[in-house]
């Protein structure tokens, strides 16, 4: 049942078949909202929601027999002539040969050397100019192809039963024994449920939202087990049938109902290192693929708790105008504030081991319940995860279905917002500590990015209480630290300190995490950015070229990169694939000299090995021909779009003010020295200056390359 959902004509058609099959919802839902008794209504969602999926399949699949159709008919028809005009003896007696020279091949079991690069060289030449003729036409089904070719084959070595025990061990074991506080947590949610048990709510969606959204479903999901993917919603535009849907959903919410198998996730488990066994457990990473429909509803469910509780401040993931970069931004703040004041920085990265998946959900619901979140939506996320079902998938064979009773819900939509309120207690604690570094009024004391933790404090012994924190939280919300991942490193060591911040750094024992001592490394990898004691970001610039090198030999190796590759394809493929490869990261880099220079170095010679051109070439023009800024411009303006970016992060804005007061500051002076490059009309706010440089940078990319065509 695969569509061209790209082609207007497509999504028309579908829309027409679509409006016949949904002719008789309108009962159905009907009969649906005047459904009061709870097992009746239970049974009139499930058929509601089947009914929807029939009609969107239904009417995906007499589109697809219909192009299947008309495909067939565009096809030469049995009877008609097999051989054109130009079919004469000259043609005939070449074909021969080709049959004769393949059977000679067939028959040395394709073995024989010249027969074997001929072959080679044609299949290249073929994936060549199909990707460039795909370029040209169509970049969606581009892509597709060539995440065809990415895709890898392997497969798990392991009985499907195997697999199903095993996760549904790490899915409904906890952590820890069952205590007597459990047993209290437990009785709160359940007087919280029972209080509200046959009450019925009036939460109504937001059409205009809601249609929004259906807008911008994305394209190209894995569907789950009712087999509607994404593009059937989003492409129905029927006001009815989303209505119809809408009325579903705000009736699972009020009525406290949820459908039957309405929450059943199918995971499939991956390999992780392909150069270790692929019978291995711990060798495989668990993917769930859940229904549309249920990520639809989830998402809807996230909003309202988005409305209704705000992330914490150093809370840096899965949340809008927040990034990894803007963590390792403010790590690099704090470290640089005790290198202006001559102090020493101590920075330790926790590793918590599967911390999504083994949160108690008790915990999580009675946090929800006293920070006093609405409650149909405390009800409705309480509800839908009772009903979650797992089934393990594997060389396509299903196991019987099982009940996780631990951790968020793999891959679900609103899990990094549920994980990140169920570990506020940790921040909430660290952050009432006194240690940590101060920059101003600013405090910089721990960092969180979903489950990657950083903590900072400015000496050893401020460390081991923040150490202490973590485990004690660890051992009070059953999250599982592991000491022998966890790492510290001393930045600024080298700086000679007073005699004060001597004495308060006195203590220098060894840390512990739960009784066991932490290694101390030179360098870290945090967020995939790689942070050394120097801070001078030779190891990052390292690791960004040899993952471009990497990437480049992958296009090589798949063939997509060859002599005959479109040039305006290599350009592309330079700017959308291998470039955001090398500069990630780039915006919290310090921009010195020689930084710049190994980038642009790097950033040419790769740009000339795609063209085949030689080494010591100039580059300036190939760069204007596939509308490239020079590597110094190219880095200032993404520090500029960053800057830009902090300014619009509530609490990476507090750090900028404080920035702005401080003397002396090495990146707050870069930025304005950026700024100060061109003159502006009129006085503007560092904001609108933000703007207008980065404005300033595009349209003189323009005119070079204007002035370039002309000569």
């Amino acid at each position: 049942m695969k569509l061209d959902w790209s082609k207007k004509e497509i999504q028309l058609r579908y829309q027409l078949l679509l409006e016949k099959e949904t002719r008789g919802l309108d009962k159905i839902i009907e009969n649906l909202a005047n459904t009061n008794s709870k097992s009746e209504l239970k049974i009139k969602l499930s058929e509601a929601l089947n009914a929807m999926s029939k009609c969107m399949i239904n009417s995906v699949e007499k589109l697809a027999k219909e192009n299947l159709n008309r495909s067939k008919r565009k096809k030469k028809k049995i009877g008609s002539m097999k051989f054109k005009k130009w079919w004469d003896s000259n043609m005939k007696e070449l074909h021969f040969k080709v049959i004769e020279s393949y059977t000679k091949y067939r028959l040395s079991n394709f073995s024989l050397p010249p027969f074997k690069r001929i072959n080679i060289l044609l299949r290249r030449d073929k994936r060549a100019k199909q990707l460039s003729d795909l370029f040209k036409l169509n970049k969606q089904s581009f892509w597709a192809k060539i995440k065809k070719y990415q895709k890898n084959s392997t497969q798990v070595d392991l009985d499907i039963n195997d697999l199903k025990k095993h996760y549904e061990d790490h899915f409904t074991t906890r952590n820890k024994e069952e205590t007597f506080q459990d047993a209290l947590n437990e009785r709160f949610v359940k007087e919280f449920e029972f209080k509200y048990k046959n009450k019925t709510f009036d939460h109504s969606i937001n059409l205009e939202k809601f249609l929004i959204k259906l807008r911008n479903l994305k394209n190209g999901k894995s569907c789950g087990l009712n087999d509607v993917y994404y593009e059937m919603i989003k492409y129905a535009n029927n006001a009815n049938f989303y209505i119809y849907l809408k009325t579903i959903f705000e009736i699972i919410t009020n009525k406290q109902m949820m459908p039957f198998i309405f929450n059943t996730s199918v995971i499939k488990p991956l390999i992780k290192n392909l150069k270790k066994s692929y019978s291995d457990l711990s060798n495989l990473r668990p993917v769930a693929i859940s229904d549309c429909i249920s990520n639809l509803f989830e998402s809807i469910i996230l909003d309202e708790l988005n409305e209704n509780y705000p992330d914490h401040k150093k809370q840096f993931g899965f949340k809008s105008r927040s990034s990894c970069q803007h963590a390792i931004w403010t790590l690099r703040q704090a470290i640089n504030s005790n290198k202006r004041k001559g102090k020493w920085t101590y920075v330790c990265a926790i590793d918590a081991s599967k911390a999504f998946d083994k949160i108690n959900r008790t915990l999580l619901w009675k946090r929800l319940i006293e920070k006093k979140v609405n409650l149909q939506i405390i009800l409705a996320l309480i509800n839908y995860y009772r009903e979650s079902f797992l089934i393990v998938k594997n060389k396509d064979k299903f196991s019987m279905s099982f009940k996780p009773n631990v951790g968020v819900r793999q891959g679900g939509i609103a899990s990094p917002k549920l994980f990140s309120i169920y570990l506020e207690d940790l921040l909430d604690k660290i952050v009432k500590n006194k240690n940590g570094v101060y920059l101003g009024k600013v405090k910089l004391d721990v960092i969180a990015y979903a489950d990657d933790l950083l903590l900072i404090s400015d000496t050893k012994k401020g460390m081991q209480e923040l150490l202490k924190i973590v485990e004690e939280y660890g051992c009070d919300f059953e999250m599982k630290f592991n000491p022998e991942k966890t790492t510290f490193l001393i930045f600024n060591q080298k700086f000679t300190r007073t005699a004060k911040d001597r004495k308060e750094d006195i203590w220098q024992a060894q840390l512990v995490l739960q009784n066991e001592e932490i290694t101390r490394v030179n360098s870290i990898k945090y967020l995939g950015v790689y942070i050394n004691d120097d801070l001078n970001d030779k190891i990052h610039l390292e690791n960004r070229k040899k993952a471009a090198n990497v990437a480049l030999a992958k296009l090589r190796n798949l063939e997509i990169l060859t002599k005959r590759t479109n040039p305006y394809l290599k350009g592309h493929l330079f700017k959308t694939y291998l470039i955001p490869i090398l500069h990630y990261g780039i915006e919290t880099i310090k921009i010195t000299k020689e930084n710049l220079t190994t980038l642009e170095r790097y950033e040419n010679n790769i740009l000339k090995n795609i063209y085949n051109i030689p080494k010591y070439s100039r580059s300036t023009n190939l760069r204007l021909i596939n509308n490239l800024v020079d590597v110094r411009t190219s880095i200032k303006y993404t520090t500029i779009d960053f800057f830009e970016r902090l300014i619009e992060n509530n609490f990476t804005q507090t750090i900028i003010q404080e920035l702005l007061t401080t003397e002396n500051d090495d990146y707050i002076n870069s930025i304005i020295e950026m700024l100060e490059e061109i003159t502006y009309e009129t006085n503007l706010n560092i904001l609108n200056k933000c703007k207008y440089y980065k404005q300033n940078i595009k349209l003189d990319l323009k005119a070079r390359k204007k002035k370039q065509s002309s000569t």
